[in-house]
């Protein structure tokens, strides 16, 4: 019999669902998600229930029966309930990575907070997300009664991963947190206080799996680029974005009509690929001749036939650097960990968003700081596993809870 996986994950985009999508004829996954649905198709083919559509978290369990559960985050307080009753009862909890981490991940958090873009916890006004909250206490936690009490406050007075940091208690914390690779951990270990991997479990990343295998598949095959193209990674034109919100939407045109430019002073069109929480926003700019807008793709081919490969801070980055070796990157007012990581490994080239110009993205300026060991490094710190096998051992995790000894890379 299948094991049965309650998955609390984000519906909103597709992207993070293809490593369960992958497992679906292995596991039986109920996903779980906070309100009822809206009218929008659903972008996965599992069962969905709601979080409003139960008293208490013993009741979501009592219905589905999980041998285990996956969380995106647990950071809201119908979360929090559910693995504390989850561990109450016995049941495995996994906090389950989703892209590539900032190390600097407070301090953006406290930026975040300063622009207004994460509000401050309203749940508490709803007594029946409180009761939910409450009800999943049971006498035996009555050594963290107190700080449990407490959250709620914590949580009004302050931003969800800053309210994170300042709480120490076990309902916060899954009984397994599965990640990229110890680096990409650092996010996590900074808000909790961790000084040690024990509660990780490192498999790499299971949305990268697909790329690897076409990269290589693309190797051997005859590339003819009869319509060379510069490829842009945007972050989602969406106002809830950090970038967005400290870029605006005339900077943001100025910056697309210069690019397009320099890409057609170099004899190519500028395809930007756009940011799945922002393919359908009205913000996104299209009305310009030399510009391509992609949502979805053939994302390693795109990557793979482009002359020029320029970004942000996006998770694509890594498979580009991964490929390519180099990308260019945009500094556009707010210094982020990653980009300043990867600047100081010399595989990007870090430039002005203002003031580029097509000379400074010439496809010879490749390479010109390439170390191997930089790049070695690169691997391990953003891939670490780089055999496209990342969602067999996400399988192995949900089903063993645990990786076995031998399919650790040390």
């Amino acid at each position: 019999m299948k094991l049965k996986i309650l998955l609390n994950w984000d519906t909103s985009r597709k992207d993070l669902f293809e490593p369960f999508i992958t497992l679906k004829s292995d596991f039986e996954f109920v996903v779980l998600y906070n309100r009822s649905p809206s009218n929008k198709p659903s972008i996965h083919p599992f069962k969905e229930i709601y979080f409003d559509s139960f008293l208490t978290p013993y009741d979501v369990l009592r219905l589905v029966k999980p041998d285990r559960i996956i969380f995106f985050n647990i950071n809201s307080f119908p979360q929090i309930a559910l693995n504390r009753a989850a561990k109450n009862i016995g049941i495995q909890t996994f906090l389950m990575h989703h892209g590539i981490h900032s190390s600097d991940v407070l301090r953006l958090s406290q930026v975040r907070a300063d622009l207004g873009l994460d509000k401050k916890s309203k749940h508490t006004k709803s007594f029946k997300t409180l009761l939910f909250y409450l009800l999943a206490l049971r006498f035996k936690n009555y050594k963290e009664f107190w700080k449990y009490l407490r959250f709620p406050i914590t949580m009004n007075k302050n931003h969800r991963t800053i309210a994170l940091h300042k709480s120490s208690f076990d309902a916060i914390l899954p009984t397994k947190i599965i990640q990229l690779s110890p680096y990409n951990s650092k996010y996590t270990k900074s808000i909790y206080g961790f000084i040690d991997d024990k509660i990780f479990v490192y498999i790499g990343h299971p949305s990268f799996d697909k790329i690897i295998h076409r990269f290589k598949e693309l190797v051997n095959s005859v590339i003819k680029r009869n319509n060379p193209y510069f490829l842009l990674i945007d972050f989602p034109n969406i106002e809830n974005n950090m970038g967005y919100k400290i870029v605006g939407f005339e900077r943001k045109l100025l910056f697309y009509k210069k690019l397009a430019s320099a890409a057609k002073q170099h004899g190519c069109r500028l395809k930007i690929k756009l940011h799945p929480a922002g393919y359908d926003s009205e913000l996104n700019y299209v009305d310009d001749s030399n510009i391509d807008i992609i949502t979805e793709t053939d994302i390693a081919k795109l990557i793979f036939e482009a002359k020029v490969c320029l970004s942000f801070y996006s998770t694509l980055l890594i498979p580009i650097i991964y490929q390519k070796k180099f990308c260019y990157v945009f500094h556009f007012g707010l210094q982020i960990g990653l980009q300043t990581d990867l600047v100081e490994l010399g595989l990007v080239k870090l430039l002005s968003l203002d003031d580029f110009t097509a000379e400074d993205l010439h496809s010879d300026n490749y390479f010109l700081n390439y170390d191997a060991q930089s790049y070695k490094t690169f691997i391990d710190r953003y891939l670490y596993f780089v055999d496209g096998k990342s969602t067999e051992r996400l399988k192995m995790v949900l089903e063993k809870g645990d990786l076995a000894k031998n399919h650790n890379k040390n």
